[in-house]
């Protein structure tokens, strides 16, 4: 299963680029903004470059056949990562946002990971802090765990 050092290069970057921008001196921004010119380049283009990447490198492991181990390797890679750096406020929503392009893997889980899956995942996000493709993800887990009576 290749995609998992894949996936870790990606978030790797993309949070150390995150930082980069979060440690960029505020006095600098300012005065930049005043002067009229652009604050913080590629901070526009960062985050959608960052799903985008995700997206492709999903579509490459679907394209091919998985297991459903890997599939869950995967899915705990990318919740658990955005769960660790759920206080990075530069970062936290695009990668609640990743989480929405990991719902067509939960068909391939075993329903008892599904439900498991689910359970943390309530644990972790309280209903009245979940945005919709969080409540779509959780939603899913779900009805992968009772479709097998789970």
């Amino acid at each position: 299963m290749d995609i998992m050092p894949k996936l870790e290069t990606l978030y790797t970057a993309y949070l150390n680029e995150v930082k980069t921008l979060k440690d960029f001196n505020k006095s600098t921004l300012l005065f930049k903004w005043l002067m009229g010119t652009q604050c913080n380049p590629g901070d526009e283009e960062l985050n959608p470059k960052f799903y985008n990447a995700v997206a492709a490198c999903l579509e490459e492991f679907k394209s091919e056949p998985y297991s459903p181990e890997d599939a869950l390797a995967v899915m705990t890679y990318v919740l658990h990562t955005a769960a660790r750096n759920a206080d990075n406020s530069n970062a936290s929503l695009t990668l609640i946002g990743v989480q929405g392009l990991l719902t067509p893997l939960i068909l391939s889980l075993p329903p008892e990971k599904a439900a498991k899956l689910a359970d943390w995942y309530k644990k972790q996000y309280p209903y009245q802090n979940r945005f919709p493709v969080q409540e779509n993800l959780l939603k899913a887990l779900k009805a992968c765990s009772e479709r097998y009576g789970g």
